[in-house]
């Protein structure tokens, strides 16, 4: 199996958390720079997953780095979830 369908077989299979991390996430919003239960709830989930993760990157208090493994492929993903206040 090439890693795109490793991946993709990898995300159906935990396609119940996401589910859950999201509706968590959209039914508690919060602000750019204060996303606190966000920011908790998924580093801890990574943490659960077997990620070592490392947080307050750059300063930030909400940001964190999740790392798994060693080696390739190296894979990257950056998560917006703040809410606007105008909405």
């Amino acid at each position: 199996m090439d890693w795109k369908s490793q991946i993709s077989a990898a995300i159906d299979a935990k396609q119940a958390l996401l589910e859950d991390l999201a509706l968590s996430i959209g039914e508690n919003p919060e602000l750019g720079f204060l996303e606190v239960h966000a920011s908790r709830l998924l580093a801890r989930t990574l943490e659960d997953g077997g990620f070592r993760v490392t947080r307050g990157i750059a300063g930030l208090e909400t940001a964190f780095c999740g790392t798994y493994g060693q080696g390739r492929p190296n894979i990257a993903l950056l998560c917006e979830y703040d809410a606007l206040p105008e909405l």
